[in-house]
């Protein structure tokens, strides 16, 4: 995998990434570290499992494994 990348240097086309950030959600009241995938569009930020986030680091997804039976798994 490569290394992290301020995120104001991301594709902002729509291309899925891996991100990193920080969430306003434990419990006594800090921020909580995340890590997702995401992409951008016109509103910004989304992953499916967060919804509207504000990443900090980026880096590209790494390849799919290559099982042996076509593309990734």
């Amino acid at each position: 995998m490569g290394e992290w990348q301020d995120i104001s240097t991301a594709p902002k086309d729509g291309t899925r990434i891996l991100t990193w950030g920080r969430l306003h959600a434990d419990l006594d009241g800090g921020e909580a570290p995340f890590i997702t995938i995401s992409t951008h569009d016109v509103y910004g930020w989304y992953a499916p499992d967060f919804g509207g986030h504000e990443p900090a680091l980026w880096q590209p997804l790494p390849p799919p494994p290559n099982t042996g039976k076509g593309e990734g798994v």
